[in-house]
């Protein structure tokens, strides 16, 4: 109280639902973070997990094109195409020479009903 004015000074207070409480201490905030950082820090590596690896992915989507078409020469011919899959590029299934892998440049091959790249599929093809 001002004597002179005989005035009340209060204070203004920002916050509108409590107005005894002026504002947000470090203590949240530095306890908000590291709640933030630690989630963040834990949810990183599961994250990463998820992703295909990008060397692979192409050699899987092209032998599984292929495996379609060696899926349809059976259903066609009641017979697997040779293991080197040249039949399939004579009997017009593929529209050419089998493509090879696009990461190896191996050529694809048939293992019994199944079509594997030697390179990337190791546990297929033995």
């Amino acid at each position: 109280m001002n004597a002179r004015t005989r005035t009340l000074f209060r204070r203004t207070s920002t916050n509108p639902i409590n107005p005894q409480r002026r504002g947000t201490s470090a203590v949240v905030v530095a306890t908000t973070l590291a709640v933030v950082v630690t989630i963040a820090v834990l949810a990183a590596p599961a994250l990463q997990e998820w992703q295909p690896e990008p060397a692979h992915s192409g050699c899987d989507h092209t032998r599984e094109m292929i495996q379609q078409q060696a899926d349809a020469y059976f259903l066609d011919n009641r017979r697997w195409p040779d293991r080197h899959l040249e039949s399939l590029a004579a009997d017009s299934y593929w529209g050419g020479p089998v493509e090879p892998c696009p990461t190896s440049g191996v050529r694809y091959q048939l293992y019994g009903t199944v079509v594997a790249c030697p390179v990337h599929e190791t546990s297929r093809t033995k």
